[in-house]
């Protein structure tokens, strides 16, 4: 989770008491044309596209006029290119074409099927581990983050759910809780399909900056979407700003 402590900061599991707790599905807590900027990361595709829509028309009620909204996004089209290039790659027998592919469908899909937190990543990353060069230029130093476990409640889990009778109710109730937690992705965005949902709320059509870049003023101090080395925090992101009319 990434913040900056001269923002107002929601979240609905927040880990610092500088971000407020809230539900954002529940619609924003506050007053109609109250902020300069907006700005969310990686929260879009984890709604329904109909929460999707309630939340960037909460932004847009609570913007002031000219005020700016900035969304990022996993950025669906950049995926799909990826993984047809590397998988013509493979067909080629180009090296290390294999490792990459496997990622870019890991990341196509991984997020949206998942049962289980953090889903294939960490499976991939112990199975490669000292060649994540690919998987870094793709989603950044979050890869090494990543470890795989199983916990004395995992395991017991996985007993109960290999009961006869019983354990597929059990782990239907598990799959279930985990599916609604908030974790796996719901929708995914490109380009076009973001600012038609952004127009389609109120907003000026949006435009593409990189990650360091903003209408926001002062926006590159924050360092929400970049480090100070300026390095990219999410570089499978797309950027977009708006302009609420």
């Amino acid at each position: 989770m990434r913040f900056h402590a001269d923002w107002i900061n929601i979240d609905s599991f927040p880990g610092n008491k500088s971000v407020r707790r809230h539900d954002i599905t529940k619609g924003l807590p506050f007053d109609n044309q109250s902020f300069d900027a907006v700005y969310h990361s990686h929260v879009l595709e984890h709604m329904d596209r109909s929460q999707a829509t309630r939340l960037i028309g909460e932004c847009h009620r609570i913007l002031k006029p000219g005020g700016i909204l900035r969304v990022v996004v996993p950025n669906l089209e950049q995926i799909a290119e990826l993984y047809l290039k590397h998988l013509q790659e493979c067909r080629k027998g180009l090296p290390g074409a294999a490792q990459r592919v496997e990622w870019m469908r890991i990341e196509l899909l991984d997020q949206l099927c998942r049962h289980k937190s953090a889903g294939e990543y960490p499976q991939f990353i112990l199975a490669n581990k000292g060649n994540l060069e690919f998987p870094r230029s793709r989603c950044g130093n979050w890869v090494d983050h990543l470890t795989h476990f199983t916990s004395p409640r995992e395991r017991l889990l996985q007993y109960t759910e290999s009961l006869p009778m019983i354990g597929r109710y059990i782990k239907a109730m598990r799959v279930g809780n985990f599916r609604t937690r908030g974790e796996v992705h719901l929708w995914m965005y490109d380009e076009l399909s973001l600012k038609e949902l952004c127009i389609k709320c109120g907003f000026a059509d949006g435009v593409i900056t990189s990650a360091s870049e903003s209408k926001i003023p002062g926006w590159a101090g924050y360092y929400l979407d970049h480090e100070p080395n300026g390095q990219i925090y999410k570089p499978d992101s797309i950027f977009l700003e708006f302009i609420k009319k």
